[in-house]
């Protein structure tokens, strides 16, 4: 199986919890502190994200570089949604767009995974670092597609880090069955 070299991803436009569900978590009234608990949010978003389960929550477009061609390219990001394209630097170094019926996405042991259809051949590409790059969809959807333990996860998070002690444990327990054990 092949990894990626380089990663790059969109941020989401929305949250999967908002400002609203925090107060309401944390029991304030007043949405004095609003702008401090959506900072909170996103950073509660991305530790979970890179940090407990290397999945995406809200659908975000990720671009994942490769140093050549192989039966199996491993895509970092997971849940895999779609793949919007697979393209690369041909030998004269001209980008081309392969062929979707060249290519499938697959899942093995639960990663998301480009491989080629039975029966076909990858071209030639230059000799270089990132020459073939893999457009993707990965996440769950939209907020109301995120499973509620990983939403009560976040909340306790962002609560933890707005009252300064996140309760580890707890998250962990909520996340557990959310985990993607990596091999590294």
């Amino acid at each position: 199986m092949l990894r990626s070299c380089r990663v790059s991803r969109t941020e989401p436009s929305t949250e999967p919890v908002s400002e609203s569900e925090l107060r309401t978590h944390l029991r304030i009234d007043s949405k004095e502190h609003d702008e401090e608990l959506r900072s909170l949010i996103t950073a509660a978003r991305q530790t979970i994200e890179e940090v407990f389960l290397w999945k995406l929550l809200i659908d975000q477009t990720c671009v994942e570089y490769f140093d050549r061609f192989a039966d199996g390219m491993e895509l970092r990001w997971l849940p895999v949604d779609s793949v919007t394209s697979v393209q690369y630097l041909d030998a004269d170094g001209d980008t081309q767009t392969l062929a979707a019926t060249v290519y499938e996405l697959s899942h093995v042991h639960g990663q998301g995974v480009v491989r080629l259809r039975y029966g076909q051949v990858y071209p030639a590409v230059r000799s270089h670092p990132d020459v073939v790059w893999i457009t993707y969809t990965a996440g769950y959807g939209t907020a109301a597609d995120v499973p509620q333990a990983i939403r009560r996860a976040l909340l306790l998070y962002a609560g933890g880090l707005f009252d300064g002690d996140p309760p580890l444990e707890a998250i962990d327990a909520l996340l557990g069955a959310y985990t993607t054990q990596r091999v590294l």
